[in-house]
């Protein structure tokens, strides 16, 4: 009987860890319909940003040419964990970075997090356009990004 006890209370203690509360989806080009990726060039330098217009960047990828290195930045909130989970088609992979308040935007937390250029999500990303991020309780379904992800990741891609 006992047993069954221990049983029982770890299937309700396992079951409870699968769980994940998501407070928001947001699909940024649903919701700011004018949010576009931009390809930009300095140097040897690549960035492959999202935005709108007159807003800050949102996300952002920077490379150095043929570096095989991206970083990935995101915008959150103050107090947002620096882990974010990256998913393109069914790829999927949780990524460990670092956060520091931006000096420009009270109450926005920039998480940065190095991802190489070959990485799995990266790959799809590159093939499809498509990218999602979970971000704390947060997921964000990003715009197609199909042509200049693809460029930018050749680009960056480390040389053989």
């Amino acid at each position: 009987m006992r047993g069954l006890m221990v049983l029982g209370l770890a299937a309700v203690v396992l079951g409870g860890c699968g769980s994940v509360r998501v407070s928001a989806v947001t699909d940024l080009a649903a919701e700011h319909p004018h949010t576009a990726w931009d390809l930009s060039e300095d140097g040897d330098e690549l960035r492959l940003s999202l935005g709108s217009p007159g807003n800050k960047v949102q996300v952002a990828l920077t490379c150095r040419v043929r570096s095989g290195r991206i970083d990935f930045t995101l915008a959150g909130r103050e107090g947002d964990p620096a882990m974010m989970e990256l998913r393109s088609g069914e790829i999927i992979k949780r990524y460990a970075g670092a956060g520091h308040a931006d000096p420009d935007s009270p109450g926005v937390m920039l998480v940065e997090v190095p991802v190489g250029a070959d990485d799995p999500v990266m790959r799809r990303l590159a093939d499809t356009g498509q990218l999602r991020i979970a971000f704390g309780d947060r997921r964000i379904i990003l715009p197609n990004a199909f042509a200049p992800a693809h460029d930018f990741l050749r680009a960056c891609r480390a040389a053989n």
